[in-house]
């Protein structure tokens, strides 16, 4: 969002919160239906899409500062929400009992078993963003952030842009939420 459109979000704290709960949720019996960990995981990815989609066509209605205060407003009531809401966060207690994850037949139990899965990762999410850089989508947000009228004059849809950039960086925050409830077995 920042680096790429020029718009200031403080609202990945929210999805990473969500992505997490999301997890904790869905792998320790919270929810309707059990799943295994790298399952949730891959779960998260369109739940995270839809909800950061729906928030940024919201929030993405105000400009430069206004939408950076709102997304710092978003924090704080996800936190709120995350800190008292037990039913579906565990409240001030948290939800613990996420069991351990399993890859390629390697189940995950300390941080040098994890290591090499957070690696690779952070390197597929560099690649992702790095990619995105030489799209349409990559030039466009450059032109957004470097002049936002003429990228307007230039026929770049400049709302929507930055709600596809918003939830990208939503999905990755989620994503970053949930390995990070799977690592640590508790949220």
């Amino acid at each position: 969002m920042l680096g790429m459109g020029g718009e200031l979000s403080f609202a990945g704290v929210s999805f990473m919160g969500a992505g997490a709960f999301w997890i904790a949720n869905m792998t320790t019996g919270r929810a309707p239906v059990t799943l295994s960990p790298m399952a949730a995981f891959w779960l998260i990815i369109p739940l995270s899409a839809v909800v950061s989609f729906a928030v940024g066509l919201v929030l993405l209605r105000l400009k430069k500062t206004f939408f950076t205060f709102s997304t710092i407003a978003l924090v704080q009531v996800t936190f709120t929400f995350y800190n008292m809401y037990k039913p579906l966060f565990g409240g001030a207690d948290g939800i613990s009992g996420i069991p351990a994850t399993t890859v390629f037949g390697v189940k995950l139990t300390d941080y040098y078993k994890w290591f090499p899965v957070l690696l690779v990762f952070s390197a597929l999410c560099g690649l992702f963003v790095e990619r995105v850089r030489s799209t349409p989508l990559g030039r466009s947000l450059a032109s957004i952030r470097d002049n936002e009228t003429a990228a307007r004059v230039l026929g770049v849809n400049v709302y929507m842009t930055k709600v596809i950039a918003f939830t990208i960086a939503g999905v990755l925050a989620s994503l970053a939420g949930g390995l990070y409830a799977m690592q640590t077995k508790f949220v």
